[in-house]
């Protein structure tokens, strides 16, 4: 979402394929929305529009692996229940979770993110 508008994307379909990341999918706690957000928007800025275009996906599957690890180093995982500290498919972990500032800090992150893209990825 926080590059639809940078991108100058007018679809409804970008927000609805990631509505389901929160949480680590689903708030299962795995790969963190903003990580795999993030991972959208380095395709969407240079991915591949068929098959047969394998230098751009080249160039992506480098970008991701170099963000990956990029991210890692920020904020010491990839994986939501981690970033977290709580495992918020279960509902009192969720509540402390948001009373603890759960929100702000995912906020936070997302600003942080979103700097390391344009500053180091070019996007």
């Amino acid at each position: 979402m926080s590059f639809k508008e940078y991108f100058g994307i007018e679809s409804p379909l970008l927000p609805r394929a990631a509505a389901g990341f929160g949480g680590g999918f689903g708030l299962k706690g795995s790969l963190c929305g903003i990580f795999m957000g993030s991972v959208m928007a380095i395709g969407i800025k240079d991915g591949r529009n068929d098959a047969k275009e394998t230098q751009a996906l080249a160039t992506v599957n480098e970008k991701v692996k170099k963000f990956s690890g990029r991210f890692v180093k920020e904020f010491g995982s990839r994986d939501c229940w981690e970033l977290a500290g709580y495992r918020l498919e279960d509902p009192e972990q969720f509540k402390k979770w948001a009373e603890s500032g759960g929100v702000k800090r995912c906020n936070a992150m997302l600003r942080r993110t979103i700097q390391i893209l344009i500053d180091d990825f070019q996007i």
